[in-house]
């Protein structure tokens, strides 16, 4: 009798501990007491395909090039035209998003840094949303990115977090790299201040959705079961993005000495250094190190290729807006005689 009372409740702290060691390894579900079974069947949870990135692929780009365009369109009836470029008011609660702005963090009240704002405050709706409604292991499931996982989830899992620490972290380094910086720092000035909200959506989805992609094709290729979330990705490409706008200024890291400044050129090596330590000592964290560095390639790239991308864009775009806008003036002209 003294027995069974001592192994029940070592049986219930066993299984309520070893539930987030199951979801880590990729088996997740209810277990049943295993019996002796000579070469027992092994039915893996995961298959491991090509089927699911191509899938991916196949509605990543596309989403992506409409995303562009529409983006595209907004800022041309903004900033042309004058007019609200939003089919639906976000800016609710004006008044709101001003306090914070001007108040609480002391910036200008600009539509960028409304935009900043207004993606902190989604991305923490989300989490707390998933928290209330979902498990979070079901979640992750459902909308993180792997090998095997849905054709959307590289743009769902941008938005996803596992965990507190992991939303804190990744929307404060969004603060510091947007607001932080924008119109402050010395490598803000000229990076961000000539980039339009419109333009900033479309390179966080860009370089998340694609560094997402790229991770899964490493899973697949090392047959794991892992899942990518956050913004981290795109925060890595942000980062290398405004370095290399003006790689000559001089910056200056947290940790160092004071008046200890470094060139931006230098200050994106010892980032990537940084990086390849931490891979290195993969064994002792769960940081995706891959997907970072990743992150900063497609950064260094986008800082190549993607304002003369945008620039295009912008270009066929007007062309289009244009002939509607004139479209619509001939037919009002035609109503009034």
């Amino acid at each position: 009798s003294c027995q069974k009372l001592l192994k029940t409740p070592v049986q219930v702290l066993f299984r309520s501990l070893s539930r987030t060691q199951r979801f880590n390894s990729g088996r997740v579900g209810r277990t049943s007491q295993t019996k002796t079974v000579e070469n027992p069947p092994v039915s893996p949870k995961f298959v491991f395909s090509w089927r699911p990135i191509i899938k991916q692929l196949v509605f990543t780009l596309p989403f992506l090039f409409l995303v562009k365009s529409f983006t595209a369109s907004l800022e041309i009836v903004e900033t042309r035209y004058k007019l609200s470029g939003w089919p639906v008011k976000f800016d609710v609660y004006d008044n709101i998003w001003k306090d914070i702005i001007e108040k609480y963090l002391n910036c200008p009240d600009t539509l960028f840094n409304r935009r900043i704002i207004q993606l902190i405050a989604f991305s923490t709706t989300c989490f707390i949303g998933s928290m209330l409604l979902l498990r979070s292991e079901r979640l992750v499931r459902m909308f993180g990115s792997s090998a095997s996982s849905s054709f959307f989830s590289p743009i769902t899992s941008i938005f996803l977090h596992g965990s507190v620490s992991h939303l804190a972290c990744n929307m404060l380094a969004l603060y510091v790299l947007t607001i932080g910086w924008h119109g402050n720092g010395p490598v803000a000035r000229g990076s961000l201040d000539s980039m339009s909200h419109q333009h900033f959506l479309v390179f966080l989805l860009t370089t998340g959705a694609l560094t997402s992609i790229v991770c899964n094709v490493r899973y697949l290729l090392l047959r794991s079961t892992d899942i990518s979330v956050g913004l981290s990705g795109s925060l890595c490409a942000l980062v290398m993005y405004e370095l290399m706008q003006k790689p000559q200024s001089r910056v200056s890291f947290i940790f160092a000495p004071p008046d200890t400044h470094f060139s931006a050129k230098d200050a994106a090596k010892f980032v990537i250094c940084f990086e390849l330590v931490l891979l290195a000592l993969s064994k002792y964290h769960r940081i995706d190190s891959v997907g970072h560095l990743v992150g900063l390639g497609f950064g260094y790239l986008y800082s190549l290729y993607g304002n003369k991308w945008w620039g295009n864009e912008i270009k066929v775009m007007t062309k289009i807006v244009d002939e509607a806008f004139e479209e619509k003036k001939s037919v009002k002209k035609k109503g009034n005689d």
